[in-house]
């Protein structure tokens, strides 16, 4: 019966369907509804965090911490590290001193440990269970504080060919890197490398104040780009004191500089921030594609959501109130927001509901922080897809 329906009708009513397990159980009646579900629009879902770990007697290494909602199991119900999901590295300890750096789409940027100064780089796909170590920057130190990052995949080219569904499938790295001039922070340089180009690195630099006409002095507040629509945009706090963004345009490599305009007394947190009297806000995307900022604030109980109409201009969309008291807010995916207390207590919170949960599988006596926790969206109509063989048939 499910044959003679017509794949317009199918596709309008897997359209309507909200929760990735009753998707993932209507793929699984033929194969012609799997194949609709494949080519369906991507359902990301928080699946956990990378963070460093050091087991006893063993070095630093990245360990991945999964999420105690419901959600289709892919990586595992009990943290693990990182090695066991990337089965072809056999080097011992080949992810010594690893650091994650940002995840998009269900790839991971990593820093690898090596003689090279300040290591090297490589994309983890954790769907496919490999990896690709990328060619060295030399003359680069990848642990420079005013250096950012970002990963942008076939999708963030708003590309709707059956590529998508491909694995291995098209990546950029960027890496942009904020120059000092005669002690002023005036000159960016962008680091660029594109898995369809197997030249290496590309490397174009130019000026801050033609960006914007603000001069930067102060590091960046979120070292992860947050890509919304054509654009990936890094949180900046500069003089003028007010809190900026840097944006990439993915599709023509333009940069330029935006000030954050609308939300009460922002240039007085971006200090405080910078004094380290105040959790650094945090940029991310909500649920209709557009710009959200997270301010934590001092009480612990609530966050500030500020939500911008065009990149630009926020207003306050919401206050979320929380039951249990935290200290810093460490990131956000798919709605789901990150959060440690004063005990080093790890919780998750609905960024609708406020609803918390606690991460059982963090040992309580190691801190997080944001420069070393990545959060993880699995794409999980693609993950079931790739198992059953479903994206190359």
């Amino acid at each position: 019966m499910a044959d003679s329906l017509p794949d317009d009708v199918v596709m309008d009513i897997l359209s309507r369907i909200k929760d990735v397990p009753s998707l993932l159980r209507c793929a699984a009646v033929c194969k012609g509804w799997r194949r609709l579900v494949a080519r369906m629009e991507r359902v990301g879902v928080f699946a956990g965090f990378f963070t460093q770990l050091q087991a006893r007697g063993q070095h630093t290494t990245p360990w991945f911490i999964p999420s105690p909602r419901p959600v289709p199991v892919a990586l595992g119900r009990r943290r693990r590290r990182l090695s066991s999901l990337v089965p072809d590295i056999r080097v011992a300890g080949f992810f010594d001193y690893a650091v994650p750096l940002v995840s998009h789409h269900g790839l991971l940027l990593l820093r690898i440990n090596t003689n090279l100064r300040g290591g090297i780089l490589a994309v983890c796909d954790l769907l496919a269970g490999t990896l690709r170590v990328l060619p060295s920057l030399l003359g680069y130190n990848l642990d420079e504080e005013m250096m950012g990052y970002t990963l942008l995949t076939n999708k963030d080219r708003g590309s709707l060919d059956d590529d998508q569904h491909q694995r291995p499938f098209f990546f950029k790295v960027v890496i942009v890197t904020i120059l000092k001039n005669h002690g002023y922070y005036t000159e960016y340089s962008l680091q660029t490398f594109s898995s369809a180009n197997e030249t290496g690195w590309s490397r174009c630099s130019g000026d801050l104040l033609k960006a914007g006409n603000h001069n930067i002095r102060v590091a960046f507040m979120q070292r992860e780009a947050v890509v919304c629509g054509s654009a990936a945009h890094w949180l900046f706090f500069g003089l003028p004191a007010a809190i900026y963004t840097l944006d990439l345009s993915n599709e023509t490599g333009h940069v330029s500089i935006t000030e954050l305009k609308g939300i009460d007394n922002l240039w007085v947190l971006g200090v405080l921030c910078v004094l380290g009297l105040r959790d650094k806000p945090y940029l991310t995307v909500d649920t209709e594609a557009k710009l959200m900022l997270l301010c934590l604030q001092q009480d612990g109980h609530q966050v500030q959501i500020w939500t911008s109409r065009d990149n630009k201009m926020f207003f306050q969309s919401s206050i979320l109130k929380l039951k249990q008291r935290v200290c810093k807010c460490l990131g956000e995916k798919s709605g789901i927001v990150l959060f440690m207390d004063k005990q080093r207590v790890v919780y998750l919170a609905d960024v609708k509901t406020g609803v918390m949960q606690e991460v059982t599988q963090w040992p309580y006596n190691i801190g997080l922080c944001r420069q070393n926790t990545v959060l993880v969206e699995m794409d999980w109509p693609a993950f079931f897809a790739f198992r059953l063989g479903v994206a190359g048939t």
